[in-house]
């Protein structure tokens, strides 16, 4: 295996006429919002990333991205993070966001490795529910050794499975908050220190 550290940069072009950026700095962080004419605006944006800017800095620490937060509005579909910025659809918007902490500064390793970014990312919002279920103690998965470190490809199973093992390690270190606490650690001690599943 060779490491390879890899940061994509995004850049959007898009015609003045049909989209509008908008600027503003929320919770100390520059944020950018490129939104589509007569679809999501920006204001729905800005009203999204106002409490969960301060909930993830309130819980993670620091916002990591020390240019900002660049974001390009979709009408629909999903999203996808990048370092500093996303496009996304307001729906996934908090879930983007949430990838600024793991996936774009808290790294993995290796591509097989990368389950548990999405994993974290899902867990953290559904174990907000009080009765969200952990994994049962009888699962077991090839989710990392069944791909080589360069596999191209994601395993899809790191959403719902991956988010209920995490809900079981809070079960084991404590509950929720002690979850979050180790969390918060692990940002502040290997952002941009990429490791492995096991490492983790």
């Amino acid at each position: 295996e060779r490491e390879v550290a890899s940061y994509t940069v995004m850049f959007h072009l898009a015609p003045a006429r049909t989209h509008t950026l908008s600027e503003r700095r929320i919770r100390g962080v520059d944020v950018r919002v490129l939104a589509p004419a007569g679809g999501v605006t920006a204001e729905e944006a800005f009203a999204t990333l106002d409490p969960w800017l301060a909930e993830l800095q309130g819980a993670l620490g620091p916002f990591p991205m020390p240019r900002g937060l660049s974001v390009v509005l979709t009408q629909t579909g999903g999203g996808m993070e990048y370092y500093g910025a996303t496009t996304t659809s307001l729906r996934a918007l908090r879930h983007e966001v949430f990838h600024m902490y793991f996936a774009c500064s808290t790294v993995a390793r290796t591509y097989r490795d990368s389950w548990w970014d999405e994993a974290l990312d899902m867990w953290y919002e559904l174990s907000m529910q009080p009765d969200y279920a952990a994994i049962e103690s009888s699962y077991r998965s090839d989710i990392v050794a069944g791909r080589t470190p360069v596999t191209a490809g994601f395993d899809a199973r790191a959403y719902d499975q991956g988010a209920r093992i995490f809900q079981a390690v809070a079960a084991e270190v404590g509950g929720r908050e002690r979850l979050i606490g180790v969390l918060r650690d692990l940002h502040g001690r290997r952002s941009f220190d990429p490791f492995t599943t096991w490492d983790l």
